[in-house]
């Protein structure tokens, strides 16, 4: 038998049922919506899951977790990026080690097509959990891929970032989970091949020193007769005997405890970021010095699409025809003077004018929007959605071949003049991606009324 929350019902004041609350995750995306509606931004969130998401959640993942700005949008990865649409891709490893992103083919023409830093949305883990959420990627000029979570607590964030950056970085993507096994021995093989911090020591015979604590490899490098670094060596040794060389004399210890009495290592010494690695015969080194930059500028994006989902997202029910949400607030093609012939609508380009939307109305047409709610700006959800609670404010625009467009916000207020009128309107309705109006004036009814004439599907500039 089902089971419900008493806390999600609401009652009126006699205790008679008046509905109920929206439970999570719908409440959640509620109130993701309020915000964005509020500021014109959402942070990122992530999703916890003791089992794996599947294909089938992906998007819907995505969708609810996704960092939105509308006023500073970050790129997010293309639908199609260099023109070619990409597959969701599955990457699985030993120990129920998962990690479902956009294909690494897609990523690389994302940043090919000349955005090299960018948000994927991502589900990844290992058999003790799994995270769902978004990662922003970014590629060096030396073509060296690095990844960071967005808003996910730091045990979760090195399993999406490590993930992350190991397929992307592997010479074929397909087999780079199963090539790592378990996801602490992907850890280890991350950490080898970036190697180990050079420690300089004061000796005549020793340049510098590291210890790798995963493999008990000790690395040294010598110097030459005029004093400049010589050659790499590195033995299997304890961690006691790299303490005492780093105290002691290292060029005594070396040659008494190591040379000819420790097992030899391959080892080489990074000429760039002068780090000690144990060579192996496959890739050997990550050089952290060809790594992209974590302050990497970030170009502007476009979240318009996202915070379209969000508002549909938000307004759930039967999907309608936004001709027929629109109602009785279509206005009538006008009828010339002298006959009562109408004039045909396709010469008008098409275009469906509506006015005086408020409440309910805007309500109907929010839901019927769908991907068309931040099409254009005025974003005719976030300018609906300021109607839909408040009588004071109507909408009137157009609907036409290209979507929705908002031309007029009535206010009804007391104001002396449009720019204190502006003023109050954005005090209780912010509009954040509203930046002002093109004219405004006081209709005879005492109203103000902000016309939108320039109406672009680009932000304007203020």
């Amino acid at each position: 038998m089902s089971t419900f929350d008493e806390s999600l019902i609401i009652r009126d004041d006699a205790g008679r049922f008046a509905g109920r609350r929206p439970a999570p995750p719908a409440a959640e995306l509620a109130d993701r919506l309020r915000e964005l509606q509020e500021t014109g931004a959402v942070a990122a969130r992530s999703i916890l899951r003791h089992q794996a998401g599947t294909a089938r959640t992906f998007w819907r993942d995505a969708r609810a977790t996704a960092p939105i700005d509308l006023r500073h949008p970050a790129p997010k990865i293309s639908p199609a990026p260099g023109g070619i649409r990409y597959r969701v891709r599955t990457y699985q490893g030993t120990g129920g080690n998962v990690l479902r992103m956009p294909s690494v083919a897609a990523l690389n023409r994302m940043a090919e097509a000349g955005t090299s830093s960018f948000d994927v949305p991502v589900q990844a883990g290992d058999g003790d959990g799994h995270v769902s959420g978004w990662v922003r990627v970014t590629r060096s000029r030396h073509g060296v891929w690095t990844a960071r979570a967005h808003s996910m607590d730091p045990e979760h964030a090195r399993y999406a970032e490590r993930q992350v950056s190991w397929v992307l970085g592997a010479d074929h993507p397909s087999f780079a989970m199963n090539e790592a096994g378990t996801f602490n021995q992907l850890l280890a093989e991350q950490e080898r091949r970036r190697g180990v911090a050079p420690v300089p020591v004061s000796s005549s015979a020793v340049s510098e020193i590291a210890y790798d604590e995963h493999t008990g490899a000790l690395f040294v490098t010598t110097k030459e007769a005029g004093g400049g670094p010589g050659s790499t060596y590195a033995w299997q040794a304890p961690r006691d005997t790299y303490e005492r060389m780093l105290t002691g004399s290292a060029g005594r210890i070396m040659s008494t405890e190591l040379v000819r009495r420790r097992p030899k290592v391959d080892a080489e010494q990074c000429p760039r970021c002068g780090r000690f690695w144990a060579v192996t015969g496959g890739r050997d080194h990550d050089c952290p010095a060809l790594e992209a930059r974590g302050d990497a500028p970030v170009a502007r994006g476009d979240d318009r699409a996202l915070a379209a989902a969000l508002v549909a997202a938000g307004h759930r029910g039967p999907r309608t025809n936004l001709v027929e949400a629109l109602g009785d607030h279509v206005v009538a093609p006008p009828v010339s003077r002298f006959s009562s012939i109408e004039i045909d609508p396709s010469r008008l380009g098409g275009a469906t004018r509506f006015k005086d939307l408020t409440g309910e109305a805007s309500t109907r047409v929010i839901g019927a929007l769908g991907g068309q709610a931040y099409h254009r700006f005025p974003a005719p959800a976030e300018v609906l959605a300021a109607s839909e609670h408040d009588d004071r404010v109507h909408v009137a625009g157009r609907l036409d071949y290209d979507g929705v467009s908002i031309e007029e916000i009535t206010w009804e207020c007391d104001a002396d003049n449009a720019e204190e009128a502006w003023v109050q309107l954005k005090a209780v309705h912010p509009l954040p991606t509203t930046d002002g109006y093109d004219v405004g004036r006081r209709d005879r009814q005492g109203r103000w009324r902000f016309y939108f004439a320039s109406t672009a599907l680009v932000k304007r500039t203020a």
